[in-house]
């Protein structure tokens, strides 16, 4: 109870208010806010249509940046880059870091990075969900969550000032973009990640090393209903139906929970993340939430920024000083015991996509 507490406390005046239609998500409350790199903004359509008149190119570039949830190529772009920018649809936000610090006269800013949000009442568990358009847009749906489901730096090709203000972006660009939520959007009091995970199934099938091989083979010994590596390489190579087999699915969980976890030595010496989604999050903060497999074709996992700052400034700390990394109790179920053994298990619990006004009833009878 006192978990569900810590949530609600950081939102106490949203909490307070008569009627969830009250509960105003407004687009347009938030204007730029300086940071190390350049100056953040909510980039919107129009404005994506002004620099590629000054800037011939930008919206090819920004397509062709784009992996993580790739733009359409039959010619309905323009009526996505709106739905994305929140020129058709207000539930959508994109933030990005300007290159505009210390630029030099006649300068014409774009994007170092670019952050894409959606809004809705819970948090979404699929790409395909949020591509579709509706996510977020039902009767009823309070703006109560975020959920963060691609991010660029667009500034990973290029040299000299750009490559230089660009240096640490990506988790920059999460933070303050979780600042700005927090600031001046105080009905959303969740905001999590839908990341992709670059490069699992090759290293689940090829370049998985013997070290992560006993961890698989010890975390898929202790599924309910185990099968064996063997079998779990199998299905995902099918694909299809194969992967849609319940003790496919939490073999699945397992492997992502090792691949999330493991470790390898960067160019500078020092240990970083096989997953370069991890190694951006979790750094900062970020609990390893969730491991969602609803999509088996394209498995995502959740990382969960905590609105309190101090419990995601801890997390970092413990991270920095002693490699623990914070992770939920449903994701910790899935490791080795090695490996569940050097984890912190994070504070509290999310809503999952509850209105936290019945959260809020619950605890103090509102």
């Amino acid at each position: 109870m006192l978990h569900i507490l810590s949530r609600i406390s950081s939102s106490v005046p949203a909490l307070f208010r008569s009627s969830a239609q009250e509960i105003q998500y407004s687009p347009e409350v938030f204007d730029s806010k300086p940071t190390k790199s350049g100056t953040l903004v909510r980039l919107t359509y129009d404005m994506i249509l002004e620099m590629e008149v000054r800037k011939p190119g930008f919206i090819a570039k920004l397509v062709d940046y784009e992996v993580v949830a790739p733009y359409p190529t039959d010619g309905s772009l323009h009526d996505e880059l709106k739905r994305r920018f929140g020129h058709t649809n207000s539930r959508r936000m994109v933030f990005a870091i300007m290159d505009d610090k210390d630029a030099p006269e006649g300068h014409i800013a774009e994007p170092l990075s670019i952050i894409y949000g959606a809004v809705s009442g819970r948090l979404a568990r699929t790409l395909r969900e949020i591509i579709s358009g509706i996510f977020g847009n039902q009767n009823g749906d309070t703006a109560s969550t975020v959920t963060c489901y691609s991010a660029i730096n667009m500034a990973h090709k290029d040299t000299g000032r750009r490559k230089e203000l660009s240096k640490g972006i990506g988790a920059r660009q999460v933070e303050e973009a979780r600042k700005v939520i927090k600031e001046h959007f105080p009905s959303i009091i969740e905001m999590a990640t839908l990341s992709p995970l670059i490069g699992f199934d090759k290293w689940l099938q090829t370049d998985a090393t013997e070290a992560d091989i006993a961890a698989l083979t010890e975390s898929l010994s202790e599924a309910k209903k185990p099968i064996s590596l063997e079998t779990l390489r199998a299905a995902r190579a099918a694909g299809g139906d194969a992967m849609s087999e319940p003790k496919v699915l939490e073999a699945t969980k397992r492997a992502i929970a090792v691949f999330i976890m493991r470790m390898k030595q960067g160019r500078d010496g020092k240990p970083g993340f096989v997953d370069n989604a991890a190694g951006l999050h979790v750094p900062v903060g970020a609990d390893i939430a969730e491991i969602l497999v609803d999509d088996p074709s394209d498995p995502r996992v959740r990382y969960y920024y905590s609105m309190n700052d101090r419990v995601l400034a801890a997390n970092a700390k413990r991270y920095e000083k002693d490699g623990v990394i914070t992770v939920a109790p449903q994701v910790r179920k899935y490791l080795s015991k090695a490996m569940a053994a050097k984890v912190q298990i994070a504070k509290g619990t999310m809503f999952r996509g509850a209105d936290y006004r019945a959260a809020a009833k619950i605890y103090i009878g509102l």
